[in-house]
């Protein structure tokens, strides 16, 4: 599949990442291509064989995001239409894995407590869909513990030799 960006109308090219997120979204739904509007959200560009329609073209923007569950109605309080779809199996499972990395990646750049929160959520998310107890989930987070240790003595490994 060849990517194409949507028209600069005059503007500085647009710039494209790709992220967890966006390489689950070019390797299972074609034709849709990612770029990062500047305010912390996605926007995707959706090509076909004509034409490039960018996301927020005619007032409409589009994330295809596993979002929260109160999400919608936050949406909808402000004013606005959410379009939203309920999914399952494996589709559920591959977009956990890609909001992790996009939570993860949001951790990273800010350090919040708050994001840090939001990657748990995700990762109880994730033991929910594999049917993991919170309390099989600690269990094996101690067992790792106890044979391998915590972080608590802030060790940096800087070589191995080889005798």
């Amino acid at each position: 599949m060849q990517l194409r960006r949507p028209p600069s109308r005059g503007l500085a090219p647009a710039k494209f990442s790709i992220c967890a997120y966006a390489s689950y979204w070019l390797a299972n739904h074609k034709g849709k291509v990612f770029g990062d509007d500047q305010d912390g959200f996605i926007t995707i560009p959706v090509i076909d064989e004509n034409q490039v329609h960018v996301g927020r073209t005619s007032g409409v923007k589009v994330y295809n995001k596993l979002i929260r569950d109160k999400i919608p109605q936050i949406i909808e309080q402000s004013g606005k239409q959410a379009i939203i779809e309920t999914v399952s199996g494996k589709e559920y499972q591959d977009l956990l894995n890609a909001k992790l990395g996009e939570e993860l990646q949001e951790y990273l750049d800010s350090q919040s407590v708050e994001e840090l929160a939001d990657l748990v959520e995700v990762v109880y998310a994730i033991l929910e869909h594999k049917e993991v107890s919170l309390q099989e989930f600690e269990d094996i987070r101690k067992q790792k513990v106890l044979k391998r240790g915590a972080f608590q003595e802030k060790l940096l490994l800087k070589e191995v030799i080889e005798s």
